[in-house]
């Protein structure tokens, strides 16, 4: 969804966490692209401003990760049985919502059609 940061020319010789997980992505993200999480995969810019779907798409998958992170820092204890079973029915509305967005992805030839 965001553009690659930039990588400072003074960086530390072990490499963080955020740097391995981003490194295993490379295959997926291009320079100059917008990350979809919910796609798992790059976009060009170029493609979001000037085709209207495609900016659907971005912001249809800027929400969902906006409700995922919502949603995973909402966890309840497990003892709270009540609060527990409702966290879990939203995590089942959430990912309709990915293979929606990923539906409308593959409309667009971006993205493989969602399997059930």
């Amino acid at each position: 969804m965001y553009p690659d940061p930039p990588l400072s020319e003074t960086h530390e010789e072990t490499p963080s966490r955020w740097r391995l997980r981003s490194r295993s992505r490379k295959a997926s993200i291009s320079p100059g692209g917008l990350f979809l999480q919910s796609l798992d995969q790059t976009i060009d810019v170029s493609d979001a401003l000037n085709r209207p779907l495609f900016g659907v798409l971005v912001t249809e998958d800027f929400c969902w990760r906006s409700a995922t992170e919502e949603w995973r820092s909402a966890k309840p204890r497990r003892w709270h049985r009540a609060a527990w079973s409702a966290w879990r029915a939203e995590k089942a509305i959430l990912e309709e919502k990915r293979s929606r967005i990923r539906g409308l992805a593959s409309e667009l030839g971006i993205a493989e059609p969602a399997s059930r």
